[in-house]
């Protein structure tokens, strides 16, 4: 089920990562899934900062990977 909420997509990840970690080592896993995790991770990070409430959990999406692009950018020469 979609989080309804960023804190429960956090609790997911969470979960996630530790069940590839139990299921192919924990060194593989960060090898397989470790920069996917980390930009799951941001996301939803910047959707927590989000202060609409009137927001729906797709919107505040938008708004995070919009702002991901231009952190991205910042960093880039």
């Amino acid at each position: 089920a979609a989080p309804l909420v960023p804190e429960d997509g956090l609790a997911q990840l969470q979960t996630l990562q530790a069940m590839r970690s139990s299921h192919f080592g924990a060194d593989k896993a960060r090898q397989l899934f470790g920069q996917e995790e980390a930009v799951t991770r941001r996301l939803l990070q910047l959707m927590q900062l989000e202060t609409d409430t009137r927001l729906s959990m797709a919107d505040k999406a938008v708004r995070a990977q919009a702002r991901y692009d231009q952190e991205r950018g910042a960093g880039q020469p």
